[in-house]
Order: C-alpha cells, then structure tokens, then sequence
C-alpha cells in the first residue's frame, strides 16, 4: 500500500520502514537520512492476508527473524483517489494526512471509503467537531479522543458498509441475544375476527380495488379528514355505489 502511494505521489513523512528496530536506526545512520525512504513493505491489507499466513506459516518462528516483523508508526502525505491506500484499511500504525479546504470537503473524505467502523473528530470548537461527528458515516466517533465509545461498554459496539451490521454491548447487543417473537390477540373476538372480506373473496369483482385503496386510507390515513373520506369509500365500495360491474360475457370479449 505504502509503495503504490509513493509510486503515485504521495509523501512518507516519517516511518515506513519494516524490519528490526535496531536495524533501521542503524542503517540511517550510516546512510545519514531520517527515515523517510519508502523501501519495499509487506502489505498489511485483507487482500494480503492468506499470503501474509502462507509466508509466516513456512517462517522459523524461533529464530531472530521474527524480529524483522516490526513495522514503525508511519506518517504519509498526498494520498489521493487512484491509490489503494485511500480506499483500503491498514491495519497498521498507517496515519494518512489529507488535505481540505472546507468541513463539508473533510466530511466528503472521510465517508469515501467502502468501510465504516470507529472513527475520531478533533477540534477546538466542540460544535463544530459535533457537528461533524453527526455526520461521519461511522458506527462509533468519537470527539477530541480516540476510541473512547469502545470504552463505555454501555455504548453498542460495531460498523456500517463493509465493516459489518450487527453490533455487541448496549441494549442492542443484548437484544441481539435474544429471539423476539410476535404475539397478536384480538381485545374483542365477539366483536370482529379477521376473515377476508366478500369483495376480496373468489371470484374478484371490480369493487375489490377501490375497497383495498379506500380501506388502507382509513387507517393509515394521516388526518381525521384523510380517514373519513376512506371510510365514506369503503361504504362506497361495500354497496357498489360508483362501481362498474362487468358481466362475464364483457370480461370474455375483452380477453378475446
């Protein structure tokens, strides 16, 4: 990932050099630089994992090489769209550093990416971080720290888009322990059962569609008025009133 952002651009300010500590501190001082090169790098992305396993599964686990696995916080600049770096997640002390001009252009970044888990906004001004926090696509942000939500257990813990559904701890975690089952039970049996209704029953006449409309707006509909002209349809509809009937013999000389 590093090597394909540098190839394209973008800046390493500081880290980015696998293999043992010593050994890199070593070797810039001989080379007299301040680490900032950008050498070949195992890739630490989910792409590279079963070659990553393959590789440390063939490896002398024993031995000093081991040793050579250790990957410095890294810092890089530039990174842009067209590099992997800007869509993958590293999983890895990875921090890139991208450039904004307005709130709205940082929020645009920072949701143009395919994963969602946690995320952080500092700020000086509290209203401006809350406001920007409100508007990460993010399952977890967190205001002038990082991480915290994973540390309140009572806050639910999981992402959006790629990074899962689902979460775990907070009532939702629990509930999603749980089998919830519907119970319905009619208050007044003597007074209504639910059957289909005649206009809905075999053979459909030409008054079941106005019904279904006219029944669905008086209980759903959004006003006292909204539910009284449905009621006055489904009236409407029960005595035939505006309804046109069709004969068999119509229906037949239509379909031919």
């Amino acid at each position: 990932l590093i090597d394909d952002a540098v190839s394209k651009g973008a800046t390493v300010l500081a880290g980015g050099r696998q293999g043992h500590v010593q050994q890199q501190q070593q070797q810039q001082s001989a080379n007299g630089t301040n680490g900032l090169a950008a050498p070949s790098l195992m890739r630490v992305t989910r792409r590279s994992a079963a070659a990553a396993t393959s590789a440390a599964a063939g490896s002398d686990h024993g031995s000093s090489s081991a040793t050579g696995q250790f990957y410095p916080p890294t810092v890089i600049a530039g990174v842009e769209k067209g590099m992997e770096l800007y869509y993958e997640e590293v999983f890895g002390p990875v921090m890139t550093v991208y450039r904004f001009d307005t709130d709205a252009e940082a929020i645009q970044i920072a949701n143009d990416c395919p994963f969602g888990l946690g995320s952080s906004v500092f700020s000086g001004n509290i209203r401006r971080a809350r406001n920007i926090a409100s508007q990460i696509e993010a399952g977890m942000t967190s205001v002038n720290d990082f991480n915290a939500t994973y540390m309140c257990q009572g806050l639910p813990f999981g992402g959006v888009k790629y990074s899962g559904f689902g979460r775990f701890a907070g009532v939702e975690g629990l509930r999603a322990l749980c089998i919830p089952k519907s119970v319905a039970e009619d208050r007044w049996p003597w007074l209504m059962k639910t059957t289909i209704p005649p206009l809905w029953q075999h053979p459909v006449g030409p008054a079941a569609a106005p019904f279904a409309v006219a029944l669905t707006t008086m209980f759903y509909g959004p006003s006292i008025g909204v539910k009284m002209t449905g009621l006055i349809g489904v009236l409407k509809a029960v005595m035939g009133v505006g309804v046109q009937k069709t004969s068999g013999q119509g229906v037949a000389k239509k379909l031919q």
